[in-house]
C-alpha cells in the first residue's frame, strides 16, 4: 500500500469513529422519547464500524446485545446483577432475548 492510501485510510477510520461517536451521543439523548429509534442509530453504528473495519470502544460495545443486536439500557431493556458464585462477576441479562454476558471483576489489592 502507498504513502497516500495509507493517508486515506487512517482519515477514513478517524472520521468513522467520530461519527459512531456522535452516534452514542444521539442515542443517549433520545433512547427514553423513542426506542425505535434508538435501535436504529445502534445498527448504523454498528455498520459503519463494519464497513471502515473500525472497533466500537468497549464502554460503548457493552450496551450491545451480542443475540439481537438491541440497546441495553438497565432496567429497562436488560436486568443488571452482581453475583458471587466462584468469582465476583457482574451479569447482565437482556430483555428481549433472554441472552446474558458475564464481566468479572477483581479485588483490589489491600481492599477488604
Amino acid at each position: 500500500m502507498t504513502r497516500g492510501k495509507k493517508r486515506i485510510w487512517k482519515n477514513i477510520k478517524d472520521r468513522a469513529s467520530n461519527q459512531i461517536d456522535s452516534y452514542f451521543d444521539e442515542i443517549d439523548k433520545i433512547y427514553q422519547k423513542d426506542m425505535n429509534l434508538a435501535n436504529r442509530y445502534l445498527a448504523i453504528c454498528r455498520n459503519i464500524g463494519m464497513r471502515c473495519k473500525v472497533r466500537i470502544p468497549r464502554n460503548k460495545k457493552i450496551l450491545i446485545c451480542n443475540n439481537c443486536k438491541k440497546l441495553l439500557i438497565p432496567g429497562k431493556t436488560a436486568r443488571v446483577r452482581v453475583r458471587h458464585n466462584k468469582r465476583t462477576h457482574v451479569t447482565i441479562t437482556c430483555l428481549n432475548c433472554k441472552n446474558f454476558k458475564r464481566y468479572y471483576v477483581e479485588k483490589k489489592q489491600g481492599s477488604k
